[in-house]
């Protein structure tokens, strides 16, 4: 099997990006863990928790957000999925628009490029109606 990317943006949620990391872990899985700095800072502030602390699990590695060029951003890497949990409305927008301005959304573009598994998990409320827009 294959690795998986958790994505941690900025949005509000940081809770259920943290559990899937856990969870992933338990179940044997190799993660690769990317943290935009919105993401750290409502890491921080929901759970208590640091990017670093989350990757203490051996299954578990944290790749810098500001390298593009990391694993996780690899159309020929063994990547099964990426999850963005929390996914804010930036975030949202960027991938709409095709920007893979950070390791976040490259990772995001090059799943569907690659026609791998990506899920984005939405976590603004209430939806304004670019965020629909952005959705579809």
């Amino acid at each position: 099997m294959g690795e998986i990317v958790v994505a941690i943006s900025g949005a509000s949620g940081a809770i259920y990006g943290k559990r899937l990391v856990e969870v992933l872990s338990e179940l044997k899985r190799e993660v690769r863990l990317v943290v935009t700095d919105a993401g750290r800072l409502t890491l921080m502030h929901e759970c208590n928790n640091t990017p670093e602390e989350l990757a203490q699990s051996p299954r578990v590695i944290l790749e810098d957000n500001d390298d593009i060029a990391a694993r996780s951003a690899s159309g020929s890497a063994a990547i099964d999925a990426v999850v963005v949990c929390p996914c804010s409305g930036t975030t949202l927008g960027k991938l709409a628009a095709g920007i893979g301005d950070n390791l976040v959304t490259r990772s995001a573009i090059v799943a569907m490029k690659e026609r791998r598994t990506l899920i984005i998990v939405p976590r603004e409320a209430p939806y304004a109606t670019v965020h629909l827009e952005n959705m579809a």
